[in-house]
């Protein structure tokens, strides 16, 4: 497989100028053809310099690592729907530097080491007789069949964010529980900072739609008598469930039980509360980036056991 080098490409066309006081004063060996060609099919040939070995050979495997990522990111864009429909040339940038910046992290990518050289080549070169340094020629097997597979992993992969924000809409279409909704929301905004393409956009709005949501919930009261209340909470017509345990508090009476479920409750003493005054039962819940608050009135009809 022939892939290109831009990089060394001009390298090439320059080489006369730039080696023109350059000399070899030692080398690995007797140099190989394929270090003169720079392209061997099923092959990913590179060419670092540096002031040791060592670095040199470093240098010449991140090349490697580097043609494979390109690789991969020019596949991807060639073959993506978005990149020709939904994209400007800005947003098709930054989306080829997204797509780079996660194959480097492919298991194959990160695996690249020396172990893996087929063969190298170095030669140590003196310039104008005051510099010395070392050109290190890597010859790293890559066929276009690994190539193709590394990319259709890469789309599977990447596809299946496409399906999990698929999901994650379809989900707030039917929401049953306040921690459905948080979760949706935390998950849509770490896409939201990861993502650099028209998904972003997307999944912007689902997150948004989350804080809409979180921001109609209202408690619905449906029992309120002498230390008892019981309420639901509900998004429109819709009741919605939450396994948080709200706090509850009063400036007169003593809390004695809380449930949450279907059905929500709270038990109380109110020995302590005055006749004369308005007395409430306070419950909030914090969900996040929303507070809500609702008080119950303690009804006065009631007190007339306690007060005999």
């Amino acid at each position: 497989m022939k892939i290109p080098f831009l990089f060394l490409t001009a390298l090439l066309l320059t080489g006369e100028a730039v080696f023109a006081k350059d000399k070899v004063i030692e080398r690995s060996g007797k140099q190989p053809a394929w270090v003169n060609t720079m392209m061997t099919p099923d092959y990913i040939i590179s060419v670092a310099d540096a002031a040791t070995i060592g670095e040199a050979q470093q240098k010449a495997l991140l090349l490697v690592k580097q043609e494979i990522v390109r690789g991969i990111a020019e596949q991807v864009m060639s073959s993506s729907i978005l990149s020709r429909q939904e994209m400007d040339v800005e947003t098709t940038e930054s989306y080829t530097q997204n797509i780079i910046a996660k194959a480097v992290k492919v298991p194959f990518v990160q695996g690249i080491s020396a172990n893996q050289m087929e063969a190298v080549y170095w030669e140590k070169i003196r310039r104008d007789k005051q510099m010395e340094f070392y050109r290190y020629y890597v010859k790293y097997p890559f066929s276009k069949a690994q190539m193709n597979n590394l990319t259709a992993e890469f789309k599977k992969e990447d596809f299946k964010i496409t399906q999990r924000l698929e999901e994650l809409e379809n989900g707030l279409s039917q929401i049953e529980s306040v921690e459905q909704i948080c979760m949706a929301a935390a998950e849509l905004d770490k896409l939201f900072k990861t993502l650099d393409d028209p998904r972003k956009d997307r999944a912007m709005l689902l997150y948004s739609r989350c804080r809409e949501l979180v921001a109609l919930i209202y408690i619905t009261q449906i029992n309120n008598e002498r230390g008892h209340i019981e309420y639901q909470l509900s998004i429109g017509d819709k009741l919605i469930l939450c396994t948080q345990t709200p706090k509850v508090k009063s400036e007169c009476a003593s809390i004695t039980k809380i449930k949450v479920g279907d059905v929500c409750s709270v038990d109380y003493f109110f020995d302590g509360c005055y006749l004369d005054m308005e007395n409430f039962i306070e419950i909030s819940y914090h969900f996040g980036y929303k507070t809500l608050k609702h008080k119950f009135l303690i009804p006065h009809k009631h007190y007339t056991d306690s007060t005999e």
